[in-house]
């Protein structure tokens, strides 16, 4: 019996996460405030309060600015496609993770490099959490596979 979801597809789009950039912000905030209450001499604090404080608005900065694409895939195909404005990169070897509002996919591209993406509560939608959802069951049922064995 074949499967309803062999003739569908999934296309879900990806940006960047306002939420996650100001929790980036707000956890940097408390480094530099931690370092600041810190028993360590003064130089240190400095010197440490300083490169927490850059290292915490580069993340944010280099967060913020990543460009949006979509995530695409396709019954029949073993794995999702990141489909950028000027290019295409296949991801092999495909994993969805979904733990309430949250979504995660990871899967490696051609030079066996591991990407991960992840989807907030801001940037991922109910509906569109229900198509990765669908489209990492598609993915990983096999039509032919017995959905349970009785020992004999």
């Amino acid at each position: 019996m074949p499967l309803s979801s062999e003739s569908s597809s999934c296309r879900i789009e990806w940006r960047p996460s306002p939420l996650l950039c100001a929790c980036l912000v707000l956890l940097t905030s408390l480094a530099v405030l931690s370092i600041w209450l810190s028993a360590l001499p003064f130089g240190a604090r400095v010197a440490c309060g300083l490169l927490a404080s850059w290292h915490g608005q580069q993340l944010a900065r280099r967060e913020f600015s990543r460009r949006s694409f979509s995530l695409e895939w396709r019954s029949g195909e073993p794995g999702f496609a990141l489909v950028f404005p000027d290019r295409t990169l296949a991801l092999s070897a495909a994993t969805v993770r979904i733990r309430g509002p949250l979504g995660c996919v990871s899967g490696l591209d051609a030079r066996k490099r591991r990407f991960r993406l992840f989807w907030g509560p801001d940037t991922l939608s109910a509906s569109d959490r229900r198509l990765l959802r669908l489209a990492s069951a598609a993915t990983t049922l096999d039509p032919d596979a017995a959905l349970a064995t009785v020992p004999a």
